[in-house]
């Protein structure tokens, strides 16, 4: 939260202030990233057991598919509601991926990893703003 409002004070302090994201909001994403976590989590180790020298590469994708749509949705729930943001993250679902997979490979080495988080945030934050709509940003209270 505090790296996203930085990266938004610095780069875009027009816009007005986050909106709260509600308990019961907030609940329901958790129990459906959740889900996406198990079975995505159960469709790679599947696929690592049967093409082993990929695994690798599976597990970075599959860690990309889910990093790419948490942060998104991290980010995207300060300054959209729900549907909207689900909406955009399924129209760019490939750069979202992309940008899941840029962060999942360097997870994957010690001390590196403990910037990773921090650079995620700051990356989800510009694609919001581009990607949000063309021509505007996102308001606090859409």
């Amino acid at each position: 939260e505090s790296v996203a409002a930085a990266v938004e004070a610095r780069h875009y302090p027009d816009l007005p202030p986050a909106r709260s994201v509600p308990l019961s909001e907030s609940l329901a994403d958790a129990l459906r990233f959740t889900a996406v976590l198990v079975a995505v989590n159960l469709v790679a180790l599947v696929l690592a057991l049967l093409l082993a020298p990929l695994a690798p590469f599976i597990w970075w994708a599959a860690n990309g598919l889910l990093l790419g749509r948490e942060y998104f949705m991290l980010v995207a729930l300060r300054r959209l509601d729900e549907a909207e943001a689900r909406r955009l993250r399924r129209r760019h679902a490939l750069a979202v991926f992309a940008a899941g997979v840029l962060m999942a490979v360097p997870l994957s080495l010690p001390v590196v990893n403990l910037i990773v988080p921090v650079a995620a945030v700051a990356l989800f934050v510009h694609m919001l703003m581009r990607i949000a709509a063309p021509g505007r940003r996102p308001a606090a209270d859409q």
